[in-house]
């Protein structure tokens, strides 16, 4: 018999049971319940979609681009616009020359979207945008 004010002996600890550990990539759910489906992605209208694997489809700032290719971009005065919701109504006057999208405005530099108050521009490889 255990005497009083004695502390009383411990249970011998219990085994541990390792919780299973979430695996890099996989989908988290509950229990045996199917994981949810991904939604698919809206159609965009002739865009390339932006992913992680397409760094081409970035649209940068002047700034952000490598010196190496700031350094060798055409210069671009941009001295007027017309935006339209329509593509085929929309100019660019760059260089006291009126453009569309898709034209070749210097040797490698293409117009390739006019927006409302910029215009995107593609240099090897690079689309960078131009705000006016």
């Amino acid at each position: 018999a255990a005497a009083l004010g004695a502390p009383a002996a411990a249970p011998p600890p219990m085994p541990a049971t390792p919780k299973p550990r979430p695996v890099a990539g996989a989908p988290r759910h509950a229990g045996n319940a199917a994981p949810p489906l991904a939604k698919p992605k809206a159609a965009s209208h002739g865009a390339a979609p932006a992913t992680a694997t397409a760094p081409e489809s970035r649209i940068y700032t002047v700034n952000e681009l490598p010196a190496e290719i700031r350094h060798q971009l055409p210069a671009v005065a941009i001295g007027g616009s017309r935006y339209s919701p329509s593509k085929a109504d929309r100019l660019l006057i760059v260089n006291g020359q009126v453009v569309h999208e898709g034209d070749t405005i210097a040797p490698g530099l293409v117009l390739e979207q006019i927006q409302l108050k910029a215009a995107v521009l593609e240099y090897k490889g690079y689309r960078y945008a131009v705000r006016y």
